[in-house]
């Protein structure tokens, strides 16, 4: 799974965009190196990335593990979820249409 996000991110032309658009706000032509400070910022945002997606998943699998421990959760959360799309249908059903 993880070659195969890390293919699709690669091949991701949206990614290429998004540093060509985002990062050289951030660099300075005035000081020398400009590819340097290129390489500099878009480290330090996959740095960033990388610490923020790998707190997700670590919370996600402790919160996983939790809810499996608690049968009762599970039962809950059924229930919500279906009193959630149940509300869903009802406010669309009540919606005006123009």
């Amino acid at each position: 799974m993880f070659l195969q996000g890390m293919l699709t991110t690669l091949l991701n032309p949206k990614v290429a965009f998004f540093y060509l658009a985002f990062l050289p706000q951030f660099v300075n032509p005035s000081q020398n190196h400009v590819p340097m400070q290129l390489f500099v910022l878009g480290l330090v945002f996959n740095i960033t990335g990388l610490a923020v997606d790998s707190s997700i998943a670590l919370l996600a699998s402790l919160l996983s593990r939790w809810l499996k421990n608690h049968a009762g959760t599970s039962r809950f959360m059924h229930w919500l979820t279906g009193g959630v799309f149940v509300g869903l249908g009802v406010r669309l059903a009540l919606t005006q249409r123009t």
